[in-house]
């Protein structure tokens, strides 16, 4: 089995969601984030390029890993930041700082996908993934601002189907590109 067949799957996981909830932050969400980071980071290891964008994407996974970890015990714990009371100044604070926690995974996610095409490839821009990912934060982040501010607040699965569409044309093309072309990746 190709080394890089661990990332693909990792990626299915952290991809792949069961809602269409732009706040998701469910057992099974963050479940989920931990296999695919396993997985992607098993993968990258296995890859074993010692290239500068290899390095950061284990680095940024092992982050990812950390942090799925960490909302997946406060969720076990029966604690969400997107559903905490806020009645206190203090919870008020952990309320505001878990979101900003989760906005900044989700960023930094589609930042560890280019670093593992650029890790697997060996280029800085490969090729029209590349724009798909910098397409996709883009929307995540039109969409974040318009349901934070309430502005477009009822399009919200309007913006999740298009990144759930964003994401499988991902992951596709990632499997056509890197696991069944003749050139060996990885």
């Amino acid at each position: 089995m190709k080394r890089i067949y661990f990332i693909f799957i990792g990626l299915i996981f952290v991809l792949f969601k069961q809602t269409l909830q732009f706040w998701d932050d469910s057992f099974l969400f963050y479940l989920t984030n931990v296999i695919g980071y396993c997985l992607i980071l098993f993968g990258l290891y296995q890859i074993n390029k010692n290239n500068e964008a290899s390095v950061q994407a284990r680095a940024a996974s092992i982050l990812m890993l950390l942090h799925s970890i960490f909302f997946f015990i406060l969720k076990g714990l029966g604690y969400s930041p997107l559903t905490s009371d806020l009645s206190s100044f203090f919870s008020k604070i952990l309320a505001y700082v878990g979101s900003f926690l989760l906005v900044a995974g989700i960023f930094l996610m589609y930042i560890i996908i280019l670093q593992i095409m650029e890790a697997i490839s060996g280029e800085k821009k490969p090729g029209h993934l590349y724009y798909l990912i910098n397409i996709m934060i883009i929307i995540f982040l039109i969409s974040h601002v318009s349901i934070s501010t309430g502005l477009l607040s009822n399009l919200e699965h309007v913006f999740m189907v298009i990144l759930l569409i964003g994401h499988i044309y991902f992951l596709i093309s990632f499997y056509i590109i890197y696991l069944s072309s003749k050139r060996q990746y990885g």
